[in-house]
Formats: structure tokens, C-alpha cells, sequence
């Protein structure tokens, strides 16, 4: 495994000029922090994540909780096209991230406490039953969470216009000249409640 001081050798500078640079400090010129960037990636070099968490009390992993009663797994389309962008996302941004549930093997935890475990900086809900005591134990507590499609008092929520979405498909199919138009739903969810209510 190659270590800082294998790069500072080969650099010709000190491991703390190493250590500055691959974390892009201003301290550092830009010449050297490329020269020294370029002798890491040669050299294969990859991060430690724990010193790095240790340094920065972050752990870069961020919790997602995809509870999946329909069993679909991550074939599901819209679910797994989701988790996929989220995934994108955070390795842009130099994140990782870890499915967060309240059954590891035959141990049971609350989401809280497998998402604290694992050492989560944040947690993105990306489905789950809303109403469950977890999850609210999981908005009441200190980690920072995001929520999709469910709207809680001082947390961040991305929102589905379900309303226009459905309105926009129910106007579709109409046009085409058809007048008996079922809908056929799932869980009875906030989000299915809006896409009736639109229907």
C-alpha cells in the first residue's frame, strides 16, 4: 500500500507538503499540488479513509434508507434509476454510500443506530413508510437527513410535482382518444393520495 511518505520521497518534499496537496491547501503552489497529484495516481496510491475521517470527523458515507415492500429490489425502475443518480451524485463529490437498515443478519437496530454505526454524516430517504416510529426517530435526532417525495417540518425534502405529472399523463391519454381510463396503484402513500387527487 503506498503511503504519503513513499510519495514525498519520490516528490522530493515532505510528507506534510504531500499531505497539503492532495487536499488541494492554498498553502501548497498549484505546480507542485499537480506534480504531486500526478506521482500519487502513477504511483496507485488511494486514501485512507479512516485517518481522512479521523482528520476531518467525516465519514464521506452518507445513509440511504430504501425500504422496498413490493420485494422488487433494485430492478424497480424508478427506484433503482434514482438510486443510481444519487450514487453518481455523491462519487462526484467524494461521498459513499451505505443501505441503512433496521436488520443486519439476525441483529436488530433502528435506523438511527445502523446509520450512527456505520458512521453516516447524513442519511437520504430515498422510500419508506413515512409514518414508521423509526423514521421519525430518525428526523428528531441530530443527523442531517433528506427526504424524498414527503415533506418534514425544518428538513430538506426533494418533491415529485405528482400533481401536474399525473394531470400531464391522464391528458395524454385522453387525447388519443380514450375515455375509460383506469388507475391502478400501490401503497396508499402521500405521494399516491396526490396522484389520485390529480386523477
Amino acid at each position: 500500500m503506498v503511503k504519503l511518505k513513499d510519495i514525498a520521497d519520490v516528490a522530493g518534499v515532505s510528507i506534510g507538503t504531500v499531505s497539503k496537496a492532495l487536499s488541494n491547501s492554498h498553502e501548497i503552489s498549484i505546480k507542485v499540488t499537480k506534480k504531486i497529484h500526478k506521482i500519487a495516481r502513477e504511483m496507485g496510491y488511494i486514501a485512507n479513509s479512516q485517518a481522512r475521517s479521523l482528520k476531518t470527523n467525516r465519514s464521506y458515507n452518507i445513509g440511504v434508507v430504501y425500504i422496498d415492500k413490493s420485494k422488487a429490489g433494485l430492478k424497480h425502475e424508478y427506484f433503482s434509476t434514482m438510486l443510481s443518480s444519487i450514487q453518481e451524485t455523491l462519487r462526484i463529490k467524494g461521498y459513499d454510500f451505505t443501505f441503512i437498515s433496521n436488520l443486519v443478519g439476525t441483529t436488530k437496530h433502528t435506523l438511527l443506530s445502523h446509520a450512527r454505526y456505520r458512521r453516516c454524516d447524513g442519511v437520504i430517504i430515498a422510500t419508506a413508510d413515512y409514518y414508521d416510529p423509526e423514521i421519525h426517530q430518525l428526523m428528531a435526532s441530530d443527523m442531517k437527513v433528506v427526504t424524498i417525495d414527503h415533506d418534514f417540518p425544518n428538513r430538506t425534502a426533494i418533491m415529485s410535482d405528482n400533481n401536474i405529472g399525473l394531470g400531464k399523463i391522464v391528458d395524454y391519454i385522453y387525447k388519443l382518444g380514450h375515455t375509460k381510463i383506469a388507475f391502478i396503484h400501490g401503497e396508499m402513500t402521500q405521494v399516491t393520495k396526490d396522484r389520485l387527487e390529480s386523477f
